[in-house]
């Protein structure tokens, strides 16, 4: 079985509705955007720790640390699903297969008392018009 065919049975038969939409959708876009492409049409079977290990280390370039790490994580569930299922005897996302450093997420800046005071009050006053 491929990865990929593996992935759709995982996603829609043993996940389904038993994790979050939010969840089902992080899984979807990391296989659709990363995993995919680089190892969709392998066989389970085949995949080793390095195959994992090359998709994460691409992605450090254009991804935030936290999307690389959310990668791994599917990866993970995927792999350790199988094993679960006795369709592979171990998971390739073990610990050798680390998230290296990448871009660090920009910094959020909330708005200040003074700021929220005059945002709102823009909001009243186009709510009058």
């Amino acid at each position: 079985m491929t990865v990929e065919a593996w992935f759709d049975y995982f996603i829609n038969d043993i996940k389904g509705d038993t994790i979050r939409p939010n969840t089902q959708r992080n899984y979807k876009d990391r296989f659709e955007r990363n995993i995919k492409e680089h190892i969709g049409r392998m066989l389970l079977s085949e995949v080793k720790p390095i195959h994992c290990q090359d998709i994460l280390n691409k992605m450090t370039p254009e991804y935030a640390e936290s999307t690389v790490y959310q990668c791994r994580i599917t990866m993970y569930v995927l792999f350790e699903a199988a094993v679960e299922n006795d369709i592979l005897g171990r998971n390739p996302v073990k610990k050798s297969v680390k998230v290296p450093p990448g871009k660090k997420a920009k910094e959020k800046r909330v708005l200040s008392v003074e700021e929220q005071k005059i945002f709102l009050d823009s909001c009243l006053r186009y709510e009058q018009l």
